[in-house]
């Protein structure tokens, strides 16, 4: 089933910033680069030292060590980087200068730079490994508070235009940006997997409150790309998105916080969606906070997120099963928490809640039984959204419901307390009813969930298991060519 909001993206296979050109004689593809000698090193490390916009490579070589300078000793560019690694040789079918690549910065003087990108709308990678690092940048630095605190990170990388991944295991790390693109390689044919995105400012400048008013997405996630990494629950990896708004002349109506369009077994973990830094404050986007639709929008795992002050829900599914939201933060979204368009996540039903005696809730969860367990996850909320419904602003308890009715004791029942089911396979539901227990709540804190392997939180590859507090997602590639 096709996504009803948009068309399918196309995303080239390379983009960089100026116009493509292929000189006859030799078949290379060149991506901004003129002048650019075939080398091939093991790796290469490019470190950006102007903001301003040079394509001209001509002087372009590498030390022993794989280090980009210049030859006349000019600053080196984030073009001249761009263009390098981009640059293919059609007759052989290689890179002239394969990964793994490093785009560091070292740009002189204080503050914020903003990299010039000559008119153009967005910037990509052609090819696999490649890291850019904005936390690089003398000054910068990844955020150091706890999940739940105001983002210490300091950005002092900007770019007024959108990032677009087509190859795998690349790194965006460090940077405000109007938004990222992921999507399957149409040159290669072939997938986009385990790309990682990390403490990005995504739709809002480098002080974490003020939008580029971006109309797309903050990260869209194509057919083609699963296994994609967005955050991680380590607080070094929080994204900030934020400030999608308005309409885009290309594609209309997109302006969610993440948007998974037929893509699989994505991680979302630990990221600020529709907050500024603060977490507290609203900086939404237009739609949604996440929006999941296209077959096969499965397997993907939310957790640990703050999202708030998003224009319809904090978690939309139009289309996919096996979908999991647990220990996040929903407040103040214009529609609801979660909504499941009928037939998605399995129908998983969600909790009634009957009671509230003190800490202890009495409810109905149909269909649970000790063959078909369900993990109950409560929350406590201040009050009811625009909507009118309650959502789940902090997270209690999850404890697993074997019997239907059932009893839970809810150590620190406070202001109205609401629940999700999620299922033995990850099908999470929409949220209950609200009780009201009559007492203010508390400042969310997510800690990082203790069930989640520390290798998984940093990031690691797949193949490893994910596991939430209720059972286990299993996160491995699929092969390059899906029917």
């Amino acid at each position: 089933m096709k996504s009803s909001l948009r068309p399918t993206r196309p995303i080239p296979a390379f983009r960089a910033l100026p116009t493509r050109s292929v000189r006859a004689k030799t078949r290379r593809v060149r991506l901004g680069l003129e002048g650019f000698e075939n080398r091939i090193t093991p790796t290469l490390t490019y470190t950006i030292t102007t903001a301003a916009y040079n394509n001209d490579g001509s002087k372009l070589a590498f030390d022993g060590d794989g280090n980009a300078y210049n030859t006349d000793h000019s600053p080196l560019s984030f073009e001249q980087a761009l263009g390098a690694i981009n640059t293919f040789d059609l007759n052989n079918g290689v890179f002239f200068h394969p990964g793994p690549s490093v785009i560091n910065f070292n740009i002189p003087g204080a503050g914020v730079h903003r990299i010039e990108t000559h008119g153009y709308k967005t910037f990509g990678f052609g090819q696999d490994d490649t890291t850019l690092d904005g936390f690089s940048q003398p000054g910068a630095k990844p955020n150091t508070a706890p999940l739940g605190s105001p983002i210490n990170a300091k950005i002092l990388i900007e770019f007024d235009i959108r990032c677009e991944l087509t190859c795998s295991n690349n790194t965006v790390r460090g940077m405000s940006l109007r938004g990222i693109d992921l999507a399957g390689n149409t040159f290669f044919s072939r997938d986009s997997l385990n790309n990682h995105i990390e403490g990005n400012f995504l739709g809002v400048h480098a002080d974490g409150k003020t939008s580029w008013g971006d109309a797309q997405e903050g990260v869209y996630i194509g057919k083609g790309a699963p296994s994609t990494w967005v955050g991680g629950g380590l607080p070094s990896l929080v994204n900030l998105v934020a400030g999608h708004t308005g309409i885009d002349p290309q594609f209309g109506s997109v302006a969610n916080g993440i948007f998974i369009d037929g893509s699989h077994n994505n991680v979302i973990v630990g990221n600020y969606i529709g907050t500024d830094k603060t977490g507290s404050h609203h900086a939404g986007n237009t739609l949604n906070g996440i929006r999941i639709a296209s077959s096969p929008a499965d397997h993907n795992l939310i957790n640990e997120n703050i999202i708030g002050f998003n224009g319809e829900y904090g978690v939309r599914v139009d289309n996919g099963f096996d979908n999991s939201f647990t220990t996040n933060s929903m407040f103040s979204n214009d529609k609801g928490g979660i909504f499941l368009a009928a037939g998605t996540n399995n129908d998983a039903p969600a909790p009634v809640l009957t009671s509230l005696d003190g800490s202890t809730v009495t409810g109905s969860l149909a269909g649970a039984s000790a063959a078909n367990p369900y993990t109950v996850e409560f929350f406590t909320s201040t009050g009811k959204d625009a909507a009118g419904t309650y959502e789940g602003k902090k997270s209690l308890l999850l404890v697993q419901v074997t019997s239907d009715p059932f009893t839970v004791d809810v150590p620190g029942a406070t202001g109205f307390i609401t629940a999700t089911a999620t299922d033995a396979n990850d099908n999470t539901s929409v949220f209950s009813n609200a009780l009201n227990a009559g007492a203010p709540v508390g400042d969310v804190k997510l800690g990082v969930d203790p069930n989640i392997p520390t290798s998984l939180l940093q990031g690691n590859r797949p193949g490893l298991k994910c596991a939430s507090r209720m059972t286990a997602l299993t996160i491995f590639p699929p092969p390059l060519a899906r029917s």
